[in-house]
């Protein structure tokens, strides 16, 4: 008598997937042995025919992760729990729940959202003065034009409101790397005094007195791996070599989050370079601007009055922020005419109002963090109208961002319950369009608990204050409603 084969690992293991599966599965028992019997066969059959290989088995296996499939779909087919998807979708809590979810993707993909961070912890101002940027403007040129050096020399030396000027230019550059690696990273071309300018001190290594380099945090982390040794190795910047004499600290981040190398020359010669400032304390834009200009025309002869711009670093990091609230206000304005809300009847504390004021804030703060996040990325230069969060495109994408928050809230406010904030349901049209002069036309939606019907007209009139009709309904009601979901009672 010949004995049955053994049952190799493989079946064993596709057993043991479809007993996890069946966990789920309303009826178990039928749909384990369903299985296990098509899987069963599948291997009797080709270890009969001697075609069961290692590609067979993985087949098998594959064939087994298919009951994940269908014990779910075996789930999502019962009644019982449609019902209780139709529930969760309804509900008010799987809105905020949704939106709670959408800031979370946001903040993670992100990165934490750093452009937020440092939007309310990034302090340029201190008690030694305001730090400001300075370029060009011509009435000939449009856009930002750069200044000549022995300007920018001329502010640090002779300016009565001035603590201190530097000059600084940025492109990206083509870099050898000491071990032969090519990039090309953000080159900031600046002055020593640079970093003096803007409050920072280096965390490993000096300030050069000869030309050299100061690594950004982000620049010594990816470009040199956070090797310590990296001080005193040689860099070379388009074939000049230049030695690396220092790394910022991780949370000093003046002009840019990318990776950014600052070549630091004693004295620079272009005349292609903007400047940072740092101003006295209590000097206004309009007061730096006039001296900035007198000395300009004093000591270097150049007559810039009327084409230098100034813009002060602080403000600048809030401008999204001062953008965000004004397209709130005309969004906010603009919703009170198209929907002519009548504030007299709003009740602003209760459950209802509750709700419309936390999806309202989590939609909000959803549409203000990714068009900053993604506007003031990591490659952007916090630097006049380079950085793109001080731009009009910004207002723009937040106009329309709060435009469409404001009004889905409100539409989807109106198409709740007004006692539980379900949304309604069971659709029904009533009347035609035709009968508008003679009688109602539209449709009726129903709270699926039995506490109101909401009245939505086809056309509405242009003498009606209110187009959508809700009645209240009493609790004789709530029985009828009762009757098909007796297990889920209100």
């Amino acid at each position: 008598m010949q004995l049955p084969p053994e049952r190799p690992f493989v079946l064993v293991c596709c057993f043991a997937m479809f007993q996890a599966a069946s966990v789920i599965v309303p009826a178990r028992k039928t749909w384990l042995a369903e299985w296990q019997f098509r899987a069963l066969s599948r291997w009797q059959f080709l270890q009969e025919t001697g075609l069961w290989n290692k590609r067979e088995a993985v087949r098998l296996v594959f064939f087994a992760a298919l009951s994940f499939i269908d014990a779910l779909r075996q789930v999502t087919a019962q009644e019982e729990f449609q019902q209780k998807l139709r529930i969760l979708i309804q509900s008010p809590a799987s809105c905020l729940m949704v939106l709670a979810s959408a800031l979370a993707v946001i903040t993670v993909s992100s990165g934490g959202l750093p452009a937020t961070r440092d939007l309310v912890f990034k302090k340029f101002d201190s008690d030694n003065g305001r730090l400001a940027f300075v370029w060009l403007h011509t009435m000939r040129h449009s856009g930002d034009h750069p200044l000549p050096s022995d300007v920018i020399r001329a502010w640090n030396e002779h300016g009565s409101q001035v603590l201190g000027a530097a000059g600084f230019r940025a492109a990206h550059l083509h870099v050898v790397l000491p071990g032969g690696e090519q990039a090309r990273p953000l080159v900031i071309l600046t002055e020593p005094h640079f970093f003096q300018i803007m409050g920072i001190k280096p965390a490993i290594g000096a300030i050069p007195a000869v030309p050299g380099l100061i690594l950004s945090y982000a620049a010594w982390s990816v470009l040199f791996h956070g090797d310590p040794r990296v001080i005193g190795s040689d860099v070379t910047i388009d074939q000049k070599t230049y030695p690396v004499t220092a790394v910022l600290p991780s949370q000093s981040q003046p002009l840019t989050r990318q990776p950014a190398i600052y070549l630091v020359s004693p004295r620079i010669e272009r005349d292609d370079l903007f400047a940072v400032v740092r101003v006295k304390p209590g000097v206004s834009s309009w007061r730096l601007e006039n001296e900035l200009g007198k000395v300009a025309e004093d000591v270097t002869y150049y007559f810039l009055q009327g084409q230098l711009r100034v813009s002060f670093a602080q403000p600048a990091i809030l401008t999204p922020l001062w953008s965000f609230a004004a397209a709130a206000v005309a969004s906010g304005l603009l919703l009170m005419v198209v929907f002519r809300m009548n504030w007299r009847v709003f009740q602003p504390f209760t459950r209802q109002a509750g709700f419309f004021y936390a999806k309202t804030l989590l939609a909000l703060a959803c549409v203000f963090t990714a068009c900053l996040e993604w506007s003031r990325s990591s490659s952007a230069i916090l630097f006049g109208t380079f950085d793109p969060a001080s731009g009009p495109f910004l207002l723009w994408l937040y106009i329309m961002g709060t435009m469409g928050v404001f009004f889905w809230t409100v539409m989807d406010q109106k198409a709740r319950c007004r006692e539980c904030l379900r949304l309604l349901a069971f659709p029904v049209r009533i009347g035609s369009p035709g009968t508008f002069l003679l009688d109602w036309s539209g449709t009726e939606f129903c709270c699926s608990e039995g506490h109101g019907v909401l009245h939505v007209p086809h056309m509405a009139p242009s003498w009606s204050d209110e187009s959508d009709h809700w009645i209240t309904l009493d609790d004789s009601w709530q029985s009828l409603f009762q009757q098909g979901d007796k297990k889920h009672p209100r």
